[in-house]
């Protein structure tokens, strides 16, 4: 005997599982603090969650179907401005990450409001250019206190300085490290305002005495400058310009890496500068005899690529003028 089939009990549809996906991503999308906006492959709005419509300061409806006003591409995190109308301008940083969207090959563009992070950053910048200034009035003045003192020394601080811009610039630092450079080397020697000036322009050769005296402006300039904070190590290039690698040199007789970059680059162009320049006790010397110097003591005394920098710069025609 056959049984009949038994009538299976009628059920509802259940909604297709994308549309149930759709709406569960549409709620998420929608809960998120950044504005996060759909944008299809010919860069028309198909969604834009509620930060997006307050940040971009539009009605949500207005703005699906329209163009959007930025090029999507995934890429590194970019920049962009946002003209809100009568509420002004506001900076967002927007990321972009494909993704499918209803079924179709899609950009997910997030933007982060980031305004308030750049007018900060701005008013740091703006505050560290005006300490600069404040830091190259400083300079200027204590660079100025050698010239009616010891006029050699004060142009001597200033050709070196044009010697350490073009090997700075050869070795390949980063412009802000140039400028440190520049503002160590234009007071490199403001410790020998504490050297009687009957030593500074003795036209004979110095007693050992007399020479151990000179040898603390080093440290005295370093003493002058420590305290000052300077967005550089002005004070330790200061204080290590007469270092030399093989540990030979004044004041803490310092060896090889001890020795920080800019100094040894201060080093090599000081010495440059004194041979090539008259002093009261001999006429400058030739520049075979600079070239000479500097070879001998590369990898010795000075710096081997800071030597190779410097030779570079004359044999391309820097003078001191």
């Amino acid at each position: 005997m056959t049984m009949p089939d038994a009538k299976k009990p009628h059920r509802k549809k259940p909604k297709a599982l994308a549309q149930v996906n759709m709406e569960s991503m549409r709620l998420i999308l929608d809960a998120s603090i950044d504005g996060l906006l759909v944008i299809d492959g010919k860069g028309i709005v198909r969604f834009l969650n509620h930060a997006a419509s307050e940040l971009m300061a539009r009605d949500a409806k207005e703005m699906v179907g329209e163009k959007f006003d930025f090029p999507v591409s995934v890429s590194a995190p970019a920049e962009v401005d946002l003209f809100r109308g009568e509420k002004g301008m506001l900076s967002a940083e927007m990321r972009v990450v494909d993704i499918e969207w209803e079924g179709a090959a899609c950009k997910l563009v997030s933007l982060h409001d980031i305004t308030d992070r750049k007018r900060a950053a701005d008013a740091d910048q703006k505050s560290r250019e005006e300490m600069l200034k404040t830091l190259e009035g400083v300079v200027k003045a204590m660079s100025g206190l050698l010239v009616a003192r010891d006029p050699y020394t004060a142009g001597h601080q200033l050709r070196v300085a044009s010697l350490v811009k073009v090997i700075g610039a050869q070795l390949g630092l980063d412009a802000d490290m140039l400028k440190g450079l520049y503002v160590a080397s234009l007071i490199h020697d403001i410790g020998k305002i504490s050297v009687p000036s009957e030593i500074l322009s003795k036209p004979g050769k110095l007693s050992e005495i007399e020479f151990d005296f000179l040898k603390e402006h080093a440290q005295v300039g370093y003493d002058i400058l420590k305290d000052i904070e300077f967005p550089w190590p002005v004070a330790d290039a200061v204080l290590q310009h007469h270092e030399r690698l093989d540990g030979s040199g004044y004041p803490q007789g310092l060896r090889g890496e001890d020795i920080i970059l800019e100094a040894r680059i201060l080093a090599v162009a000081d010495v440059s500068e004194a041979m090539l320049s008259h002093r009261p006790y001999r006429p400058a010397l030739p520049m075979e005899t600079l070239i000479e110097e500097l070879k001998a003591g590369s990898g010795v005394h000075y710096d081997a690529k800071v030597v190779d920098a410097c030779l570079t710069c004359f044999s391309q025609g820097f003078t001191f003028g």
